[in-house]
């Protein structure tokens, strides 16, 4: 049994598990809190400085919580497939972009800095539920008491279950600086499908920060990984092509993959409640994840405040949003080739402020059935009743 003294500087109201981009936004949401009632958080990492950086690109109306981070804001998406484009408006909401390198530095200089908040280096092994109906949190190096566990961890291997649909949203990128004005920088290329269609759904995205520096990243829907020679030769290909061999430089890259999948992920057991992808917080038919994050940290927050965090996340009921996304996601890892055309039509067919509602769970059902009826009637209509009736893909 741990000693008195040692539990006692063992103990903590809340521990969480791992510095990703979930375990972060919560901690600083939390400082406010922490100070005011007197709370104590540990935060466990295996390795605080074992991030890769990324972009982190995400829509919102109206002002939000990180837009002193964000450097690049666009008001204008263009969508290109075979020869046609589309310039879309995005008014009210604006397209915008975070470093994870800025994220990560913001985050980390209040935590330091904070009274009630520990940092530790150390790997997590298991997690036990005392007699006295408290948590321990076991590592390698020791255990720590608590109320609450919050843990980010995602095990791909939860998505290897027969009745699962997943694919990998895999992307690899190239930050360019050109020696001419290449860019326009109030347009964001946020799917450009001019590249084969075949064993999955690929597009160039392209973010521009000034006319002759851009962010510019292929991406893939697939169920099989790709390696990185592969992304290399197409991005190559399509700077060559649409910059030109001679005219650009890269000065850095980056690289990832998100799971677009069925998976019913829980939000919590008991007093461990999950974070981030860990919690579902990676959008099955898409792969966005920021604005879901903070969305479910907002949710986090307002229960602490009320003292009703036992009640977080209990219900289960319908999610008519991720019954949504399987459907599309069924026909992107079935039919790949008409993948392109469907998500290029749903920008051509509707204003972009009611798709971007609608990708962030936030619409009405009579603002779905408006754009519902101007997608493949009868693709969705077959894919919806596989999905109903659990045929498997």
């Amino acid at each position: 049994m741990m000693k008195e003294t040692e539990a006692h500087k063992n103990s903590f109201d809340y521990i969480v598990i791992g510095a990703g981009l979930s375990g972060l936004s919560l901690v600083t949401a939390l400082k406010d809190y922490l100070i005011s009632t007197g709370k104590k958080l540990l935060l466990i990492d295996r390795s605080f400085e074992d991030y890769a950086n990324r972009t982190w690109s995400f829509w919102e109306e109206h002002h939000g919580n990180f837009d002193f981070l964000c450097n690049t804001r666009w008001q204008k998406l263009r969508l290109y497939v075979d020869e046609k484009q589309i310039i879309s408006p995005t008014n009210p909401f604006t397209y915008k972009s975070v470093s994870s390198e800025d994220f990560r530095s913001y985050c980390f200089n209040i935590i330091q800095s904070h009274p009630q908040i520990t940092m530790h280096t150390d790997d997590v092994t298991d997690i036990m539920q005392s007699k006295a109906e408290e948590l321990i949190v076991i590592t390698k190096s020791g255990r720590f008491m608590t109320n609450y566990v919050f843990d980010s961890r995602f095990d791909p291997d939860m998505l290897k279950q027969s009745n699962v649909n997943t694919l990998w949203q895999q992307f690899q990128g190239y930050f360019v600086k050109t020696d001419f004005a290449a860019f326009d920088e109030e347009v964001a290329d946020i799917m450009d499908f001019r590249g084969e269609q075949k064993n999955h759904v690929a597009f160039f995205y392209t973010l521009p920060s000034a006319t002759n520096n851009a962010l510019i990243e292929y991406t893939l829907f697939t169920p099989i990984l790709q390696p990185p020679e592969y992304f290399e030769r197409n991005l190559r290909q399509y700077l060559d092509q649409h910059i030109g061999r001679n005219h650009y430089e890269i000065t850095k890259t980056e690289e990832g993959k998100i799971p677009m999948t069925s998976y019913r992920f829980p939000k919590r057991k008991g007093n461990i409640i999950y974070l981030g992808t860990a919690a579902g917080c990676s959008k099955a038919s898409t792969g966005y994840t920021f604005y879901f994050i903070q969305k479910q940290i907002g949710q986090i927050l307002k229960h602490l405040k009320n003292e009703t965090l036992d009640q977080y996340a209990l219900s289960s009921t319908f999610d008519r949003f991720h019954f949504y996304d399987c459907i599309l996601l069924r026909i992107l890892k079935d039919q790949p080739e008409k993948g392109h055309r469907i998500l290029f039509s749903m920008f051509q067919r509707n204003d972009a402020a009611r798709v971007f509602r609608f990708l962030n769970n936030d619409t009405s059902f009579l603002e779905e059935l408006k754009l519902f009826v101007k997608l493949p009637i009868f693709l969705f209509s077959l894919y919806a009743l596989k999905e109903l009736f659990g045929v498997k893909a």
